[in-house]
This record gives structure tokens, sequence and C-alpha cells, in this order.
């Protein structure tokens, strides 16, 4: 896969511009007051006896506006060479053929290439450089590509260069020899274009599936599960998909194993303060740093109030205790029994919040009671449901909506085959964070 990011910082090398040489520099646009790009490029067609050609993207709707003049110019000698990116699926199969064919029909003037398959960089150039029998070369780069957007329908901008020599258009025809022998581009073949076109009509139709998604989203504010409960799905599932796909400890699998270790941690240092009889600020600190700080829950920010809630921690331990009791008696205390019980005691504990309050509940029963804070109410929205308040709070969370939440997200959980509500939070943890 392409690297698009700084990890390719160290393989940037910087091209020098000719000086000597230029006699005219202008600035091309698309614009219905002036020669839009494709004007501009297929002028430049006549009498030139070499073209490099390379664009990021190329379409139907492009290629078409100088299919022609490109025909007409190989028939009266020109040599010319394509460089056409595969990058995100946005090149269309068809020009792809189209070029090809070209190198049968012009098999001494007529070389295509495309981004290889090995690549490590983004292949985003844009650049169309005319070379002449009087050594002169005309170039155009900027930000067109083979595209009607990029020929004359978008806003783009692009350098006009007249030189009455060939420098300009010598460093681009340099710059392919290197991307050729790095392995960033390759000879076009027929089987990497049907491969190509047949990756190329299955990220079509999701990318079209996710564009209906993502509107219904953006436009609607009253997505609704249905009165039968069905739940809203759709966004959900698709940052399941991804979340599954991704190979990083954000990944689903990994957080699996994590939320795994980490709830097994947060119980242990639950029960060390349900246990210990009396506990001074320093005991009571010795479970719950680590309890708030990574190695148990998993809502941000709890270690910031630690040393505040240190100070009520016999409180803290009174309701731990009580909330045990109470569930070894009835196992099927409803979450807004368990709530309201718990909520008692944390109430009267500065910065023990809702996310406190409900990580303590989860960590005693994972598959009934949910954790509810920003991130959880979020991915609740992304499943239709959006009467929960964006920041919950102890005074603005009573226990009828706490129970309400749980019975919602218990039923997006079964909707997405997870397995418990850990997995759940995990899920709407990595839609709150992803980028």
């Amino acid at each position: 896969m392409p690297v698009t990011s700084m990890e390719s910082a160290n393989l940037v090398r910087t091209v020098k511009l000719p000086v000597a040489g230029v006699s005219t520099t202008q600035l091309l646009v698309n614009s219905a007051q002036a020669a839009d790009h494709s004007v501009s490029v297929e002028a430049l067609f006549q009498a030139a006896t070499q073209l490099d050609c390379m664009v990021a993207f190329a379409r139907s709707s492009g290629y078409a506006k100088l299919e022609t003049t490109l025909c007409a110019a190989l028939d009266a000698g020109l040599s010319a060479r394509f460089v056409v990116g595969l990058d995100f699926y946005h090149t269309e199969p068809p020009v792809l053929e189209a070029l090809f064919a070209l190198v049968d029909w012009y098999p001494d003037q007529f070389e295509f290439f495309i981004s290889g398959q090995n690549r490590m960089r983004t292949f985003h150039p844009k650049a169309y450089a005319f070379q002449y029998a009087d050594a002169s070369c005309k170039v155009v780069i900027g930000s067109a590509n083979l595209t009607a957007g990029g020929l004359s329908l978008n806003h783009e901008f692009s350098l006009f260069t007249e030189s009455s020599d060939c420098t300009l258009a010598d460093q681009v025809a340099s710059e392919i020899a290197d991307l050729l022998q790095s392995g960033e581009i390759e000879v076009a073949t027929q089987e990497r274009l049907d491969e190509y076109a047949r990756c190329h009509k299955i990220y079509a139709l999701h990318n079209r599936a996710a564009k209906l998604n993502a509107e219904v989203d953006c436009k609607s504010s009253k997505i609704t599960p249905s009165s039968k409960g069905a739940v809203y799905l759709p966004t959900l599932l698709s940052i399941l998909t991804l979340m599954k796909a991704d190979p990083t400890a954000s990944g689903f699998i990994s957080q699996q194993g994590a939320r795994v270790r980490r709830h097994a941690n947060a119980r242990g240092y639950l029960d060390g303060l349900r246990t210990q009889p009396v506990c001074t600020s320093a005991q009571f600190m010795t479970y719950y740093e680590p309890l708030v700080s990574g190695s148990g829950w998993h809502s941000g920010g709890l270690e910031r109030g630690k040393n505040i809630v240190a100070q009520q921690g016999l409180v803290f331990q009174a309701g731990m205790r009580d909330l045990y009791a109470r569930l070894q008696t009835n196992p099927k205390l409803s979450a807004e029994d368990a709530y309201s019980q718990l909520h008692g005691y944390l109430s009267r504990i500065p910065r023990a919040g809702t996310n406190v309050l409900t990580e303590a509940l989860h960590t005693f029963d994972p598959l009934r009671f949910a954790v509810m804070n920003q991130n959880s109410v979020n991915g609740m929205t992304l499943a239709g449901y959006r009467t929960f308040p964006a920041k919950p709070n102890k005074s603005n969370v009573d226990a009828t909506l706490y129970a309400d939440f749980c019975a919602k997200a218990k039923r997006v959980c079964a909707a997405l085959g997870l397995a418990n509500l850990g997995e759940l939070d995990a899920l709407f943890n990595y839609a709150y964070w992803a980028d």
C-alpha cells in the first residue's frame, strides 16, 4: 500500500527548476471567461514531437476531451508516454483500456505506465510536458487530472511554462525514468488492468453504499429505530468492519483481548477496595489509581479526579460493598435499581461522575450494565438513539434514564453480533476517536 503520511519524509527529494530559457509563465484556470485546461492542453499538441503525461486520476469524461487530438498527433508522428495513478480506485477502467490499446496501435510511439503494484507512496502528479522539433517545450503542471472536472469543470490552478529549451520537460522525463526504476510505476499489462477493473467494481459498489448511508446520517436528524425495535445499523456496521480490519492496537481483535484483561484487572481492584476493612487515602489509591489510570477502566480523564475521590474513599468502599451484596442477593438486579443504589453513594463524592459510576456497574456485570459517557452516547446516536444527554453527568442522568440506555445498548449489541457491552463500548470508542 502507498505511504501517505510523514513516514515517507525520508523519501522526499528536491528537483531544481530551470531558470535559463524560460520565456513565458502564466496561470491556467477553468473559467467561462477564458480557455479552460482542456482547450489549453489541446492546443499544445500542434506540431509536438514528444508528450509526457502524468496524472493521478483519469476518467472517460476527461480522456474524451483529448482523445481525438491525441490520436491525430500520434498519426502525425508524436511520441507519447502516459503515466496514470491507480490509488483510491478513482481512475476508470475504460480509460486504462483505451490507453492500453494505443500501445498496440502505435507500438513504436506510445508507452503506458501505471502505479506500481508494490509502490510505497501515492502517485499524485498532474503534468503535461510537450517537446517540439526546435528543442523548445511547453509544460502544464498543477492540479488538473485527466477528468472532466480537472480539465473543465472544477476550480483548478496550473502553471503553463513555455521555454526555449527542454530543461523542464527533460526533468519530467527523468522523473518518469526514476519512478520506473524504483517500482513506483510500472509498465501496464492486461493482467494488472483486469485485476484493477475487478477491484474497481467492488470499491465502486461499496463507495455508493457508504455515500448513501453517510447522506442519510448527515442530512436526517430524525433517524430512529422502528417501533418494533429494529436498530439503525448501517453506520455502526461500517465502522465495525473497519475496526475488524484494523491491525493496530485500536483494532477489534486487539481490543477484545485488552478488554478481557482490563476487565479482570478492574474487578480485582474493586474487589480489593470492597474487601478492605478501612482504607486511608493512601491505601485507597493503591487500588483506585491503577483502576482509573490505564490498567482497568477505559473512560478517559478519570485519573484527573483520583485525589479528590480518594478523600471520600470510605464512601466509595461502602458503595462497592453494598452493590456487591445486592448483586449477590439478586443477580438479576435491574439496571435502574443498581444505578440508584450506587448513585446514592457516589453523589456525595466530587469527581466520581456518571462515567465512574457506570464503569463500576459495568465491571460487576458487562452483559447488563453499559458504560455511559460522551463516547458511548455519541455511539448510540449512530444507532438512531438521540435522546440521551451529550455530556452525561450525575445531575442529568437518573436511574430510569440509565436503565433505558442499558436496554437500548443491549439491543444494539445484539444486532451487531457483539459478545457483551464491553465490545460495544470498544466500538463506540473507535467511532468517537476515528480520524
